[in-house]
């Protein structure tokens, strides 16, 4: 019986509702208005709403859609949509609905708007997280970051910063949308003493449109941004860079789950950055030993345990013994002797000197590929 017919019902499933803690509404299927709803669902809508055309906001189609499921099923459960808020936020939600009467509909609405943010980070780091782990640089890394917290936030410009060890100076390593002039004004206005007690602590620093236009230092005005975040980037307790974002457009970075988002992307930098700055440190001393490894004109290997060719540089290659040297690395140091001196690997004369001295001196005739040298 329809709600509207019987003043008895209608009072008792008015009450029902009312004690609803999800927002809840009755609508009318043809006109779309609402007729009946709790204060949970008053609050819900960004304005106030006769129609329920804001949960169908995407198209007609998708509300026909739902209608025909709805007149097929008797039941509609689990549809998702969302509201867009006047700062363009939205808020996702889950729809359930159920036939009253012919035209009337009763909707159960459930806010997951947390659930869907929680989901989306998650989602996000994940990406991030992969991402990272197959970077080989500094600078890729921070790119990839820097892309993600664009499109986390919306900014549209920014730069990155890294701490000078030796002098403790935040120095420019990428920028987007900004002037050279600002990037370097930023980068002193860095060593400031407010913001660098505030950064260098691991604290981040907003600045929104207000604050901007009032403030002394008039780069970022003359730059025309309207908000700014400095995100530093920390590793064991020590800030070692900072995520420098602003925009043109917006007017802030709202508190809450964007501003946390953020900081939560740029804890998970410091370790990778440390990583990738160790493995770049230490392939530069590889091929620092490398190359001196290289000049010596005498030959040298590096040998394991067994005798087995590790390394060895140039001049082990080449014409003088006449193996590559990739050819020599699949080679045990005593194929390189007459293979009358070989006998047996560790019995050969020289191998106990070969293993259980520090370094020895000898003079030792080596097997040519071609020939006795």
């Amino acid at each position: 019986m329809a709600l509207k017919e019987d003043p008895v019902n209608e009072s008792r499933d008015r009450r029902i509702i009312d004690h609803l803690k999800n927002p809840v509404c009755i609508f009318n299927k043809n006109t779309r208005e609402i007729t009946e709803r709790n204060k949970p669902c008053s609050a819900l809508f960004p304005d106030p709403q006769t129609t329920v055309d804001a949960l169908f906001r995407h198209s007609r189609t998708e509300y026909d859609s739902f209608i025909r499921q709805l007149q097929r099923d008797h039941t509609v459960t689990d549809l998702e949509t969302s509201l867009e808020y006047r700062d363009k936020t939205p808020n996702y939600l889950r729809i359930s609905a159920s036939l009253l009467t012919d035209d009337e509909i009763l909707l159960n609405i459930s806010d997951i708007t947390e659930w869907k943010n929680h989901e989306k980070q998650m989602q996000i780091e994940r990406d991030l997280g992969l991402a990272l782990a197959s970077c080989s640089s500094v600078h890729e890394a921070l790119k990839i970051c820097f892309d993600v917290l664009v499109a986390v936030t919306g900014m549209d410009c920014g730069g990155i910063y890294l701490v000078e060890k030796e002098t403790g100076d935040f120095v420019p390593v990428y920028k987007s949308n900004l002037s050279e002039y600002f990037v370097r004004t930023v980068s002193h206005s860095l060593q400031g003493a407010k913001n660098t007690s505030l950064v260098l602590a691991g604290y981040p620093v907003y600045s929104g449109y207000d604050e901007i236009q009032s403030s002394s230092d008039d780069a970022a005005r003359k730059e025309g941004l309207h908000v700014t975040g400095i995100i530093p980037v920390c590793h064991n307790g020590r800030t070692i860079g900072a995520f420098y974002l602003a925009s043109r457009s917006q007017d802030m970075i709202p508190p809450g789950p964007a501003r946390n988002e953020l900081e939560r992307i740029a804890s998970q930098v410091g370790g990778v950055l440390v990583r990738i700055q160790a493995e770049e440190k230490n392939a530069e001393n590889k091929a620092d030993m490398q190359a001196f490894f290289d000049t010596i004109p005498e030959f040298i290997f590096v040998l394991d345990a067994e005798g087995r060719i590790l390394h060895a540089n140039q001049a082990a290659g080449g014409f003088r013994l006449g193996y590559p040297v990739e050819d020599l690395l699949k080679m045990n140091v005593l194929d390189l002797h007459p293979p009358t001196e070989r006998r047996g690997g560790r019995h050969s004369p020289i191998s106990p000197r070969l293993w259980q001295e520090k370094g020895i001196f000898v003079r030792y005739p080596c097997f040519h590929e071609t020939d006795l040298w």
